[in-house]
């Protein structure tokens, strides 16, 4: 028998490389950015006292920092590059010198034209070093002028909220940001309830829905709790994957079915959400006037929301739709600073081992224009703090061994499954050799946090332009 499962092994692991091969070579000559890496990034910034420009001399992979006299807390460089052919890399990559600092930053397949490096990890206002080398692995960066890109997003007594689609989407996109300000409000749209079997070799009354909503609602409050400054935390109880049917029957949406029944009772479990009153159904206009009375109460000076162009999941586009029909109606003067957590057509971004260098994703839509763009650090603390912020969030843990603790092992057909589940992963694992891990254990820890903020006008017109269609058009040409 051992000896079967070690030849069934051996064969899975045989075919993960030949796929993880056969899909690399596509990535490059196909690739999922074709289109982006050849034409190169098409960020739009506008003309304001949140960003200063700096012409500087690229030569030989290096170039001198001249002193800057404006306030800044970001710093990007635009550049032109080009394919390696000497070296082509699965990965090309950017390591960032300065001093005796140094970080990585990994691109798109294929890079090559307009790409931004995002220095602010490295360099620091105040600690700015005399030059900055660049050196590449399957790229090349040639002698050239280039844009250094100074930002000032943010002040120190920010009054913060962040839109949270579903539990841990916060954690995951900015504890590094909301960790560091003392006036913070978590608001979470959904109880992240969606239908699961994960829990079902549990018995009881309670559904496998009930199981998943109240412990993710549950896990949120543990996962603030990592913070210095512990958050205010709201959970409005939506029903999970339905936010997008919700917006385009919102005039005669109203369910009150067994399934998405319990939003008042995820609500309970938060206590800073006691000004939030009970609802007697789930509608869109419910949605909207729940985040009315939050920003009329809380009257942030920055919100920070998935943007639906940039992120493609369903939940966090009309999310932050909600959000825009509820500042509509306020009278709120307010900055976005805009999220992805799924980014466009790959869930690999951003690229690179966790620790690696966040920095902007790629983009082509010339109609959408920023103000500026926020990197916010993190120390290894940090890093700490946010890898066990992220490990409170039972969805994003792996429950296989607590399930297969909890069934009978004498049991010769559930510990078959045992082993084609441990088959399955290893070929996972194999495969994520050519690409890059998907998990937010990955993703979520990198060196850095990237935001694109934007006035409350124009994120406005950035949500008119998704709920217009621009959004499809993009992913079509993506």
């Amino acid at each position: 028998m051992k000896f079967l499962l070690f030849v069934a092994e051996a064969f899975l692991a045989g075919i993960a490389v030949v796929i993880g091969i056969v899909g690399q070579f596509y990535i490059q000559k196909k690739g999922e950015y074709s289109s982006i890496a050849k034409k190169g990034y098409k960020y739009q910034f506008a003309e304001s006292n949140n960003m200063h420009q700096q012409t500087v001399l690229i030569a030989d992979g290096k170039f001198l920092l001249a002193p800057v006299k404006n306030n800044w807390d970001s710093l990007v460089l635009k550049l032109f590059v080009a394919k390696n052919i000497l070296r082509k890399g699965i990965f090309p990559s950017v390591t960032i010198v300065s001093g005796e600092k140094s970080e990585v930053q990994y691109l798109v397949s294929g890079a090559r034209g307009i790409q931004y490096l995002n220095l602010s990890p490295v360099v620091t206002e105040g600690s700015c070093p005399d030059y900055i080398e660049l050196l590449c692995d399957g790229i090349r960066i040639a002698d050239q002028k280039a844009a250094l890109l100074y930002f000032d997003s943010i002040k120190k007594n920010e009054n913060i909220l962040v839109i949270a689609p579903h539990p841990d989407d916060a954690e995951i996109a900015a504890f590094g940001l909301y960790s560091k300000f003392q006036n913070v409000t978590l608001v979470h749209i959904t109880a992240g309830d969606s239908t699961s079997d994960k829990y079902s070799f549990l018995g009881g009354e309670l559904t496998q829905r009930q199981l998943l909503g109240f412990i993710r609602v549950i896990d949120t409050l543990a996962a603030s709790h990592w913070c210095e400054h512990v958050p205010d935390v709201l959970n409005l109880g939506y029903p999970d994957k339905l936010l997008k049917e919700m917006y385009e029957f919102r005039d005669n949406f109203e369910r009150n079915d067994s399934q998405i029944n319990d939003v008042n009772k995820y609500r309970t479990y938060c206590k800073c959400a006691k000004n939030i009153a009970p609802i007697a159904s789930v509608s869109w206009k419910e949605l909207v006037n729940d985040l009315i009375i939050i920003l009329n109460e809380y009257s942030p000076t920055i919100i920070v929301t998935p943007h639906p162009m940039m992120d493609l999941h369903p939940d966090h586009q009309y999310a932050t739709v909600a959000l825009a029909d509820a500042l509509k109606k306020c009278q709120l003067n307010t900055d976005i600073f805009f999220y992805t957590n799924h980014a466009i057509s790959s869930e690999e971004i951003p690229y690179g081992p966790a620790g690696s260098i966040h920095s902007l994703v790629p983009w082509d839509n010339e109609q959408l224009v920023f103000k500026s763009v926020y990197s916010q650090t993190l120390s290894d603390t940090d890093i700490q703090r946010k890898f066990m912020s992220l490990y409170s969030m039972s969805e994003l843990r792996n429950i296989d061994c607590e399930r297969n603790k909890f069934l009978d092992r004498g049991n010769i057909k559930k510990r078959i499954r045992g082993y084609i589940r441990k088959c399955i992963n290893s070929v996972k694992e194999l495969t994520s050799i050519f690409r890059f891990d998907e998990s937010f254990f990955r993703r979520g820890l990198m060196k850095n946090e990237i935001f694109y903020c934007t006035t409350k006008n124009e994120a406005i017109k950035h949500i008119d332009l998704f709920l217009n269609g621009n959004a499809d058009d993009f992913d079509k040409k993506g």
